[in-house]
């Protein structure tokens, strides 16, 4: 499977696996995230400052842009956040061209180029950039040789510097459209609302809580805010005449991310306007190998960012022009703690891990050095499965090295899962169903067990607070852990063979003749009533319920009644959550006896002959054929 299309933030992990040399993995994943906030600013700041030439306005911008939410909103995706290219490159662009330095334009392409590192999303956007840049420079030097000279300089640089990702995709042109569509018709459009609402930050959270209703699915963003002071400040700036020509350019290149961020049709206030096709849409429809590729159309708020700066410095210009008060440091350090203030996204660690507490600990990792220490070539099968799940276990393969059997790889193609659907085991899994040999034939189990230990595969990691996982749990009741913490079982593949008793237990044998009659759908029509059935024992009757639940599709209730250790009667139903007791049972209009008398006589078990029989009478016999009787 060709992994084109797989986006590698090889600056990211470059940094966390440097900084893991001295500091706690917890330590340097939150300090490597820091680093990208400051990067981010200080590359926004290097590009203000020449632009401005004033360092108090360029440090303003460069806290709009680096501080804003989509970028400190994103711990769990550096690669988003990472968005430190795109003012470098349109600096050198752009000085370069201003000065005649093609070594600048030169770095300009390499850095374009280079972006490929991080995502493909931030590649295009700041191709886009570039293209409206050299439209807008055109209009007054369309007649300079020296800039023509400098945008083929620039266009063959950024070929060669991005050649080794776009080749590899043109050569997979054949998937190109599986990889577009992944996500199908599914669209993450973004609500218009979001960008006056900081949906994340503590001040704006009662007005979110009294209009939630307003909002619907994931079109409600948290990292769309734009922030009411630099708009203020916009404004100021396009009403003063000596800003307002040098602002326009900017402001529709910010207004052209911002409008695509919308999606396809507007939303405004929870309010879905179909009919509204926003540009898109028709942009989709005429390159969808690009625009239709950002299935989340949040990813082009990384070409608003750099625009929105600028135009804020524009008006914090414009206000010292008509204030010389606001030049002064002091006034600029409160503007842009206000701006902090709007901005403010409180940490959501539980992002990083699908639940619990989600903090970044050691012990979480412990499991790993366990894994280090046995004997064998390291295989894994990370249970539950799921995209989220995965994304985990990527971070775990990266530290540890260990291969595992489902990876999450963007634009996942649907033939990637074939060998996951081709074995009994995994394919079970993958649907969030529980399988061992005590819930389906013992031969096909040690079949698919008998293939995963074929293939290499060593051991079974349960991660017990994870998505899904009360799914699968019943996999593992009758295999003891080579491993358990908190957070982890760890089975070694050959010990789940070796959990399997050699003969079919007692409690399968009555699952299997119980389930097998009631999947028998005319046995008693569309009559209603509650089937009764009396396991032999507890452990039956437990088997016998989870076998029902997870696998058996039978459209009427079920009531086990046994007898426990201390001669108590225990009754238990199908509906997992449905409690009811043995008094229950008489306010039912009708009960019908289910029994398979050569296997498993109801009548010779306790709860029957000492507890049953005198609390209820026969009234006919429904239903007699092939050893199964039903009364009524």
């Amino acid at each position: 499977m060709s992994l084109a299309f797989h986006p590698f933030f090889i600056p990211h992990i470059i940094m966390v696996n440097g900084l893991g040399n001295f500091l706690p993995l917890s330590n340097a994943f939150s300090l490597g995230f820091l680093l990208i906030i400051v990067l981010c600013a200080f590359s926004a700041y290097a590009y203000l400052v020449w632009l401005f030439n004033d360092k108090w306005v360029a440090l303003f911008g460069a806290v709009v842009f680096g501080f804003s939410p989509h970028v400190v909103g994103h711990p769990n995706h550096p690669e988003i956040a990472f968005i430190a290219t795109i003012p470098l490159a349109l600096y050198c662009f752009h000085r370069g061209t201003i000065e005649n330095r093609r070594v600048l334009v030169t770095l300009a392409g390499l850095l374009a180029g280079l972006t490929t590192v991080v995502t493909m999303y931030m590649f295009i956007c700041l191709i886009i950039m570039l293209g409206l840049f050299i439209s807008a420079l055109a209009k007054s030097r369309w007649r300079d040789k020296g800039f023509w000279l400098n945008v083929t300089l620039l266009v063959v640089t950024v070929s060669l510097s991005s050649s080794w990702r776009i080749y590899p995709m043109l050569a997979s042109s054949d998937s190109i459209g599986e990889t577009v569509n992944w996500h199908g018709e599914e669209e993450i459009a973004t609500d218009a609302i979001s960008y006056f609402v900081n949906h994340s930050n503590p001040l704006f959270s009662r007005i979110v809580e009294s209009n939630s209703r307003a909002f619907t699915g994931g079109q409600i963003s948290e990292t769309s805010y734009l922030g009411y002071l630099p708009l203020l400040l916009i404004a100021i700036g396009l009403l003063t005449t000596a800003t307002r020509r040098k602002m326009v350019p900017w402001a529709g290149l910010g207004a052209l991310f911002l409008i695509l961020r919308l999606g396809s049709h507007l939303v405004v206030y929870g309010a879905n306007f179909e009919e509204v096709l926003l540009p898109k849409y028709y942009l989709n429809q005429l390159l969808p190998e690009v625009f239709a590729s950002f299935w989340a159309a949040d990813h082009f708020m990384m070409g608003a960012l750099l625009p929105l700066s600028v135009l804020s410095c524009y008006g914090l210009v414009a206000l010292q022009k008509r204030f010389t008060s606001i030049a002064k440091p002091g006034v600029i350090l409160a503007l842009i703690a206000i701006v902090a203030l709007e901005y403010h996204i409180p940490v959501q660690t539980d992002r990083i891990f699908p639940v619990g507490d989600g903090a970044i600990s050691e012990q979480r990792f412990a499991f790993l050095e366990w894994l280090e220490q046995e004997d064998e070539e390291i295989r894994l099968i990370n249970l539950p499965m799921g995209r989220w799940n995965s994304k985990v276990y990527n971070l775990y393969q990266s530290l540890s090295g260990f291969p595992h059997a489902e990876g999450a790889i963007s634009r996942t193609p649907d033939s990637a899962f074939d060998y996951i659907r081709a074995n009994l085991l995994l394919n079970t899994w993958h649907q969030q169903q529980p399988i061992s040999c005590e819930l389906v034939e013992r031969e096909r189990y040690f079949t698919g067990l008998s293939q995963l230990q074929a293939d290499g595969f060593s051991h079974v990691v349960y991660h017990r607070e994870f998505l899904h996982a009360e799914l699968i749990k019943d996999s593992f009741r009758e295999a003891k852990p080579s491993y358990a913490d908190e957070f982890v079982w760890i089975f070694r593949v050959n010990y789940l063979r070796e959990s399997c008793t050699e003969e079919k237990s007692a409690n399968y044998e009555f699952t299997r003749a119980y389930a097998n009659a009631l999947a028998r759908g005319s046995i008693l029509d569309d009559r209603p009533g509650t089937v009764l059935v009396f396991p032999p024992t507890v452990r039956a009757a437990d088997h016998f319920l989870r076998y029902l639940h997870h696998f058996a599709d039978i459209d009427r209730s079920v009531v086990t009644i046994t007898s426990d250790e201390r001669a108590g009667i225990e009754t238990r139903h199908s509906d997992i959550n449905w409690a009811i007791s043995s008094g229950d049972l008489e306010a039912h209009a009708a009960l019908w006896l289910v029994n398979k008398p050569p296997e498993f006589e109801a009548e010779q078990t306790p709860a029957y002959q000492d507890w049953f029989k005198e609390r209820f009478h026969f009234c006919q016999r429904f239903f007699e054929d092939e050893g199964t009787t039903i009364d009524a």
